[in-house]
């Protein structure tokens, strides 16, 4: 998951939302959430369509069905929530880290979620560490990834500590990062992620779990059309076996494109995807079926004074489309979306210019 362009530590004022959210059959729609002023909301977990997280700077929220309510974070410390996910309704976690000192100097933490409050439950890792990604599968089996230092990091609870698993690199010695995780069942996890070839070009990579070892899984370039392009992959949600989607962009100046590959059982592929705007960005993926996957960023409508709206993606099982989503002509960016087969809620959440954290959905 990619971070907003600007994120802040916002106060603590605690606000309970009070109308429930009303939302159209077939349109996004803005739902009402609580937080301070300034909050950002960065990621977002559905586990049913009456219990579902999202955090961020804006704090802790819950959904319980009918409204998003903020979940004390009491005793917490600062942390900035880069992801969650639950198991259970009394078994969910964040990942993301503490800034020790300056803007590198991060250390990668957890917070623990028992059905009753939340606690910190952090590996041990150095400064200079995040996690970004994490996948609760059950009580004893969780995975986060990140970055450690230059090299990515994957991490696993095992219903009583955190132990750092050894990873193959895409090319050792040199700079890498895991940015995406999805586990679709304990023996087929999928992590995507960037990293620095021998010519110091930025190329995108992905490993796969197949319930015994992680192994490196090659991905294709997309066509460029500079000298030096920066592939970035951002998400990645694995709706089946042979069906994987991994999303991000490529950046070669002004202006950037979309990122989608795709997954079949044999290889990675790259698949066509609207590019609107100077500078569109995928921060995140999910999908309720094979015919129905969502990606969402947000675009900007100028070079000079770029002014941000939120962008969002179908998949059909045919082609990717571009779907309307609010608000039209406000500045507003979307760096999460949430959607899981069974449930009829798809929630996308991020940022406008209303100050109040920003919550769309889709049913």
């Amino acid at each position: 998951m990619i971070l907003p362009r600007a994120l802040g530590i916002a106060g603590a004022a605690l606000l309970l939302a009070t109308a429930p959210a009303v939302a159209g059959a077939g349109v996004w729609t803005k739902v009402p959430a609580p937080g301070p002023v300034g909050g950002v909301l960065t990621a977002v977990y559905s586990r049913t369509d009456a219990d579902a997280w999202a955090v961020g700077s804006a704090g802790i929220l819950r959904w319980n069905g009918t409204a998003w309510n903020q979940v004390s974070t009491t005793g917490l410390p600062a942390v900035q929530m880069s992801a969650v996910s639950a198991a259970a309704a009394d078994d969910a976690w964040i990942v993301g880290s503490n800034r020790v000192s300056g803007y590198s100097r991060r250390q990668g933490t957890a917070l623990y979620w028992d059905g009753n409050a939340w606690s910190v439950r952090a590996p041990a890792l150095p400064v200079r560490s995040d996690l970004v990604g994490v996948a609760a599968l059950s009580t004893g089996n969780v995975w986060a990834v990140g970055k450690i230092g230059i090299q990515s990091l994957v991490e696993h609870w095992d219903g009583t500590a955190w132990t750092q698993v050894v990873i193959p690199e895409p090319n050792p010695g040199n700079i890498s990062s895991l940015t995406g995780l999805s586990a679709r069942a304990a023996d087929d996890i999928w992590a995507v992620g960037t990293y620095t070839d021998t010519d110091a070009h930025n190329q995108t990579y992905s490993l796969h779990f197949d319930g015994t070892a992680w192994s490196l899984v090659p991905m294709p370039k997309a066509p460029q059309t500079s000298t030096f392009p920066v592939y970035t992959l951002t998400s990645v949600v694995a709706v089946g076996a042979a069906d994987v989607w991994a999303v991000g962009q490529v950046s070669e100046g002004a202006p950037t494109r979309t990122l989608i590959e795709h997954w079949n059982g044999t290889a990675w592929s790259v698949v066509a995807s609207p590019t609107p705007g100077l500078f569109p960005v995928l921060r995140s993926v999910a999908a309720r079926g094979a015919n129905d996957v969502w990606a969402v960023g947000d675009i900007a409508t100028n070079d000079s004074t770029p002014q941000y709206r939120t962008f969002t993606l179908r998949w059909d099982d045919t082609r990717w489309s571009r779907v309307a989503s609010p608000p039209a002509g406000d500045y507003s960016e979307l760096y999460a979306v949430a959607a899981r087969p069974g449930t009829s809620h798809i929630w996308a959440v991020g940022n406008d210019n209303t100050g109040a954290p920003f919550v769309i959905e889709r049913q």
